[in-house]
């Protein structure tokens, strides 16, 4: 349904669609396995000035902020296993940065419509990340009991 009402929009300002229709899903990346509990879906407008920012029908017009991600592509079709094994791997990868932590939810960059057979389309999970302070390992400590001396 949301596929239609964004192309509807599109179709009405005469702008082309573009590639590609990204996809953000609520999951929950601290849980053992990953789950959707629900999703978004956006056409990237190319430019800024192909229309203004605000609501327009059921259908929201936002910037973007800039972000920072690591990413996984894959090819083959766009259902919500490809996206969760995926997000799966790039958790376990966020693991070992010591010096990024996550910053947003998940997202799918999908790039190829319905006329590619669905084993060749291709597609990219993305995870937002921000910089930190590196995380330090903790250095084992010795204990040492003073008893006060009189």
């Amino acid at each position: 349904f949301g596929f239609w009402k964004l192309f509807n929009h599109i179709k009405a300002r005469e702008i082309a669609m573009t590639s590609p229709v990204e996809m953000e899903y609520n999951i929950d990346i601290g849980a053992p396995s990953s789950r959707v509990a629900g999703w978004a879906m956006s056409f990237l407008y190319r430019t800024p000035d192909l229309g203004p920012t605000g609501v327009s029908g059921a259908v929201v017009v936002e910037d973007e902020q800039r972000m920072t991600v690591i990413s996984i592509g894959f090819q083959g079709g766009y259902g919500v296993k490809q996206v969760t094994e995926r997000v799966g791997l790039l958790k376990q990868q966020l693991e070992n940065m010591a010096n990024c932590e996550l910053a947003g939810k998940p997202r799918a960059l999908f790039y190829n419509g319905p006329e590619v057979r669905s084993a060749k389309r291709w597609g990219e999970v993305q995870i937002p990340i921000r910089k930190i302070a590196p995380r330090e390992k903790s250095a084992p400590t010795d204990t040492v009991e003073k008893t006060p001396t009189s």
